[in-house]
């Protein structure tokens, strides 16, 4: 059967305007008893409403269609397209909230709203201070312009510590495994008043009145080393008994040296340092030759004299004792 004057021979009055018929749809429509134009079947052109899923070619029941699908989202909590004022992480998150509260952040990141109450932003920033370690030694630290900088300092050369005689070297360097520099222990340690200064030998009285001081300062000096070293003299008269008496040797007192630098347990022990003898001509009518000379002795931090003759008669010398070459080596 065709619509009434229009020739649309595939719509049939008594059914539903098909798409087929749509050239001639409104006259098929009133043949087919389709009086007004709002009819759900026959309402076209019903707008586009995104929110809803209606687009413009919907009839009226997809139209119905669709505003219950998107019901049915909203109950099911399937965002709805344009309204993004709640957020989800995924699909199987059971809640939905600002953005604010679902992004959290840790140190050293941070957080914070940008324009609050109007067009709001959230900004993520980084803490540099939570970022720098406080372990000795790091380089890292911030600069005047709020960023991260490096400490620079001089490159050093690189050292490397070599035994020799009588030395040893242990450790490869670092805090865990330093070097350990090992000597010999004959090598003395330097102190500071090992100088190698000269400084007089203190002078004490013969306490003899055959032996009497004329004059002359001696000197010691500590060596490098802690070796004890004299130099310059001292002269003394000394008066010799006969042969057959006990006039013929004499011991005294000559000086001592401090206690400051090398304790007395350091010089403890007698020694003697350097022994001279002189030897006279035999007198008028004597075959016998004359002898006569002096010890220098120490005992622990003091200094003797000893003077003795060989002379058959009483005799009266001047005798020079000469420091030089006198050297006493400490216990150290």
């Amino acid at each position: 059967m065709s619509c009434n004057n229009h020739g649309c021979t595939e719509c049939n009055p008594c059914d539903k305007c098909k798409q087929s018929c749509d050239p001639c749809a409104t006259n098929c429509y009133q043949d087919c008893g389709c009086t007004t134009s709002v009819t759900w079947e026959c309402i076209t052109n019903p707008g586009v409403h995104e929110t809803l899923g209606v687009v413009d070619t919907m009839t009226g029941t997809e139209v119905l269609a669709a505003i219950a699908t998107t019901i049915d989202n909203i109950v099911a909590g399937v965002p709805i397209v344009g309204d993004d004022k709640y957020a989800r992480i995924s699909s199987t998150d059971t809640t939905s909230d600002y953005l604010n509260t679902k992004l959290l952040v840790a140190t050293p990141l941070t957080k914070v709203v940008i324009s609050a109450g109007a067009d709001e932003r959230i900004r993520f920033g980084l803490s540099f201070p939570a970022l720098i370690s406080a372990d000795f030694g790091n380089q890292i630290q911030i600069g005047t312009d709020g960023k991260l900088r490096v400490l620079t300092t001089s490159t050093p050369a690189d050292i490397k510590v070599v035994g020799g005689s009588g030395v040893t070297v242990t450790g490869t360097g670092p805090a865990a495994d330093p070097y350990i520099v090992s000597i010999n222990p004959s090598i003395s340690i330097v102190r500071p008043c090992f100088d190698n200064i000269w400084r007089a030998v203190t002078l004490v009285p013969t306490g003899n009145a055959n032996v009497v001081y004329n004059g002359g300062t001696p000197q010691y000096r500590y060596r490098y080393d802690g070796t004890v070293e004299f130099r310059g003299s001292a002269s003394y008269t000394v008066a010799f008994g006969a042969y057959t008496t006990a006039n013929r040797k004499f011991v005294i007192p000559m000086g001592n040296i401090p206690t400051t630098c090398l304790t007395a347990g350091e010089q403890t022990g007698a020694a003697d340092l350097k022994g001279i003898s002189y030897i006279d001509g035999p007198g008028v009518g004597d075959q016998i030759t004359q002898q006569y000379g002096y010890v220098i002795r120490k005992n622990a931090q003091n200094y003797l004299l000893e003077f003795s003759s060989s002379y058959i008669a009483a005799t009266s010398k001047s005798i020079v004792v000469n420091f030089e070459g006198a050297v006493f080596h400490p216990t150290i």
